[in-house]
């Protein structure tokens, strides 16, 4: 898992992370920790709502966890043709 902490998300954060985005650095100017890891459990003293890519998936607490071996990727044959209907 790649994993970023943002501490803090006020408005003067955002403009610099956008500012990094710019530069194709967008932790440069931010006080983020950015890992990589196998698991990581989150959790807070109140209630603290948890999005993931922006949509709202539950609150805190939460824990992930990388299963590689859970995930199973299926390609086509690039030389298959489909059928005619």
């Amino acid at each position: 898992l790649a994993v970023t902490v943002f501490p803090k998300a006020r408005l003067g954060d955002l403009v610099t992370i956008g500012l990094g985005w710019a530069l194709n650095d967008p932790l440069r100017f931010s006080d983020a920790a950015s890992w990589l890891t196998r698991s990581v459990e989150l959790s807070a003293e109140t209630m603290v709502p948890l999005e993931i890519e922006g949509d709202l998936a539950g609150q805190l607490p939460a824990r992930f966890e990388s299963m590689p071996s859970k995930i199973r990727v299926v390609s086509g044959n690039a030389n298959h043709r489909r059928p005619k209907d």
